[in-house]
């Protein structure tokens, strides 16, 4: 047993050396890995105070080099303080004003309201209700404009007129055919049957008209009849 163990386990001279050379640097690995990850770090206090010793006070400076230093120091003297008197003659550019040409409600056609910055769609049918109606005699009654919002409606406030000397197309409620009465916006199919029956009756009266219309929407149609 111990001669198998001798030959089995049996090193020549050169082998011998080299297991050796290994021990000694896996040692000398191990050693030197510890020795690091346990050293202490030292806090870089002297670099710190070296690079504070190599800046210059500014008091060491003549007085136009501190105002230049103290400008480079400090980044908030960066930004211009407008209310410094050298900068007090300097001239802000206003916008340039912008007149706001106005649209004739009841004479101009689309192409004159596009070009006065109305939106194409909108001036379409801003005409299409000016021809049901028979014109404008308020500007509130673009709000009637269908997709007219409060906000387009005050924007177009500010850009439409309407002349004093413009009459309306009128209604004749004598003599104007069913269809023609039913096409005005504020006038229903049960309000020209009604009409009619008022018409047989010799009723057209603006008492009876109100009493039929109610006094808020007479008050609106009454620039629109003919009675």
């Amino acid at each position: 047993m111990l001669r198998f163990l001798k030959e089995y386990f049996h090193f020549s001279r050169a082998q011998t050396n080299a297991c050796i050379l290994l021990l000694i640097l896996i040692v000398t690995s191990s050693l030197t890995l510890i020795y690091v990850k346990n050293r202490p770090v030292k806090k870089q206090v002297a670099e710190h105070s070296i690079s504070e010793s190599n800046t210059p006070s500014v008091s060491a400076y003549s007085s136009p080099q501190k105002k230049n230093l103290n400008a480079y120091l400090t980044p908030e003297n960066k930004t211009k303080n407008t209310s410094d008197p050298k900068y007090s003659n300097t001239k802000r550019k206003s916008p340039a004003s912008s007149t706001i040409v106005r649209v004739n409600l009841n004479t101009e056609d689309s192409i004159q309201m596009i070009q006065k910055e109305i939106q194409p769609w909108l001036a379409k049918r801003i005409i299409k209700y000016r021809s049901l109606l028979g014109g404008y005699t308020k500007i509130s009654q673009l709000k009637e404009v269908y997709g007219v919002k409060e906000s387009t409606y005050n924007w177009l406030k500010k850009r439409c007129y309407i002349e004093d000397s413009f009459t309306p197309k009128k209604i004749n409620v004598h003599n104007d055919t069913f269809k023609e009465i039913l096409k005005h916006p504020y006038i229903s199919y049960e309000d020209v049957k009604e009409i009619f029956k008022l018409r047989k009756n010799n009723g057209l009266s603006e008492s009876n008209l109100e009493d039929l219309f109610g006094k808020d929407l007479y008050r609106k149609l009454v620039p629109y009849l003919a009675l």
